[in-house]
């Protein structure tokens, strides 16, 4: 039987996990260091730029407001951790089971037209959103003005992503 790991994203962690206690003996429960895998540099650089994709999902002014991601960030996101999956697979699937505890991810159908009119109507009047959800701001247009203004730089990042 091969040792296994877990293919699962987790805020500020790389995808890999020990799921066994072969794999965890020898890489910890979290593995840090995907080189000792055995994984190719380019690999590695696949995995840590869709780590930082997730850890940028979370909304930066406040995580219980909805993400930044635009539809064709989710979509984006879904064929890259598809990628990164099979990359991995190829590279040391003779050595270990990998167990993909992303599947929900991977078969989302994504409604990128629902998710950027969502986006838009939350961008335009988050005061709607907070209030609904039972959010506490100062003032509205303090808020207003923060998520118009995290929005734009958030727009420029998602920009950076496809491009690398």
């Amino acid at each position: 039987m091969k040792p296994r790991l877990r293919f699962i994203f987790d805020y500020g962690c790389n995808p890999l996990w020990s799921a066994d206690d072969i794999t965890n003996e020898k890489f910890g429960y979290h593995i840090d260091d995907l080189s000792k895998l055995g994984l190719s540099n380019k690999t590695i650089k696949l995995a840590e730029h869709c780590s930082d994709m997730f850890y940028n999902y979370l909304n930066p002014v406040y995580q219980g407001f909805p993400s930044f991601w635009s539809g064709r960030m989710y979509a984006f996101f879904q064929f890259s951790i598809k990628r990164l999956f099979d990359q991995i697979g190829n590279e040391i699937g003779m050595e270990y089971e990998i167990q993909n505890e992303e599947l929900d991810r991977f078969n989302e159908i994504i409604d990128s037209n629902k998710i950027d009119s969502d986006l838009s109507s939350f961008v335009s009047n988050p005061v709607d959103f907070a209030l609904k959800n039972g959010v506490n701001f100062r003032s509205e247009e303090e808020l207003k003005r923060e998520i118009r203004n995290t929005y734009k730089e958030w727009e420029e990042k998602e920009y950076k992503y496809y491009s690398t």
